[in-house]
């Protein structure tokens, strides 16, 4: 089993995204169903990469770690937090949690493996330089 080896508590995250949740992510239990979280952290991560790398730099998905700490259920807001950890030769981890609105422990964690890729000749690149200054920030 592959857990998440990383501290995630709110203050250790540089980017935030808020999001309410919607009334289709709740399941027959009445609260937020798994597969929405996968939503959620796209959609941030999304933000995150063209905030803080822009448009041009292109990855793809080599991994997701998901890690489910607390029920949630609508409606609520949502402050989805992420950091890049580590920086390989051709990846990258982004370490991402979600939490309620002005709590400090998250209720999903998330680590990421992005690979630097390049679509068009459907090879790997190199990690490039504007994400490695993002390390530790």
């Amino acid at each position: 089993m592959t857990t998440i080896d990383y501290s995630f508590t709110r203050d250790q995250f540089t980017h935030f995204t808020t999001m309410p949740t919607r009334w289709r992510d709740m399941d027959s239990r009445q609260h937020i169903n798994h597969a929405a979280y996968l939503t959620y952290l796209e959609t941030s991560r999304i933000d995150f990469s063209a905030t803080l790398f822009g448009e041009e730099t292109e990855f793809i998905m080599g991994t997701l770690t998901v890690e489910y700490h607390q029920q949630l259920k609508h409606p609520a807001t949502l402050q989805i937090g992420h950091k890049i950890v580590k920086i390989g030769n051709k990846s990258f981890k982004i370490l991402s949690a979600i939490f309620r609105e002005d709590e400090s422990d998250p209720v999903v964690t998330g680590l990421a493996t992005l690979v630097s890729f390049d679509y068009e000749s459907q090879k790997t690149l190199s990690v490039p330089e504007v994400i490695r200054k993002r390390l530790n920030e």
